[in-house]
């Protein structure tokens, strides 16, 4: 019975690997697609979200079928509510990274659909726009669709958002990579390095106020950026909250029976 027990842990431990692999591979499309203006990556990213919560329905079923044969206790049911509970905080790490994808598809279909009326661009259409080689010199030459595509990459590339998402994407491995080893001190590892991605965060909001307040983009692709940022910070709250369920399937020790810890979460 116990060698049952431990091959299906051995399995939960080898689909929990995948679906954090998944979740690294939906948060790099979403920002590849942010990056390169590439709907590919964003519907990549989508697709991964999707696998994801195929994932996590799968890896729900193999826990609920191993409280009810092997009925386990102690460290063994916390292992497995652990599971439960990191599964969900993955589904929305998925759900996070479609968000930043749909985002970036909008962008890009507010381009080309520039492009096919470019008199959009302009508060006032002038008969430029009437001839279509003359309209493509100013595309090309004044306030231009090039300039208009350009922007939004040139400006996410300059700011800490793609930092952001290397941070997010290696606590997310940490956090999955702590429970199949059973590291404690990597899950708390996990937790210190949300500091990173939030000082980060701090630094995008800064940084995309500044370019709002200069006039180096606009309003619109600014909340934009922020909010693709904010996903990213949310990202990182979802590994940290692996993590801390990793640190109670080992020690049997959470944040909430912890007063000092609640108390620094929420004031942040």
């Amino acid at each position: 019975m116990r060698n049952k027990f431990e091959e299906d842990l051995a399995v939960l431990n080898a689909e929990l690997e995948k679906i954090g692999k998944l979740c690294e591979e939906a948060i790099a499309a979403a920002v590849a697609a942010l990056i390169l203006r590439d709907t590919d990556f964003a519907e990549k990213a989508e697709e991964k979200d999707a696998e994801i919560d195929r994932m996590e329905r799968e890896i729900e079923h193999l826990c609920m079928k191993l409280l009810l044969r092997q009925q386990p206790v102690a460290r063994d049911l916390r292992v497995i509510s652990a599971a439960l509970k990191m599964i969900s905080d993955m589904e929305r790490i998925g759900d996070q990274a479609s968000d930043i994808a749909e985002i970036v598809k909008r962008s890009v279909e507010k381009s080309a659909a520039l492009y096919e009326n470019p008199s959009k661009i302009y508060e006032k259409p002038s008969a430029e726009h009437e001839n279509p080689e003359a309209r493509y010199e100013k595309l090309e030459g004044g306030e231009s669709l090039a300039e208009y595509e350009a922007e939004t990459d040139r400006i996410a590339s300059g700011i800490h958002i793609k930092d952001m998402a290397e941070a997010a994407i290696k606590m997310v491995n940490g956090s999955v990579a702590s429970f199949i080893a059973k590291d404690v001190e990597l899950a708390k590892n996990v937790m210190l390095q949300d500091d990173i991605v939030d000082g980060l965060f701090e630094k995008v909001k800064k940084e995309i106020m500044l370019l709002i307040k200069s006039s180096d983009v606009s309003s619109e692709r600014g909340l934009n950026l922020l909010m693709i940022a904010k996903y990213l910070e949310r990202i990182g709250d979802h590994a940290v909250n692996i993590a801390e369920w990793v640190e109670y399937s080992l020690t049997g020790r959470h944040k909430k029976d912890d007063p000092e810890r609640q108390k620094a979460a929420s004031f942040f």
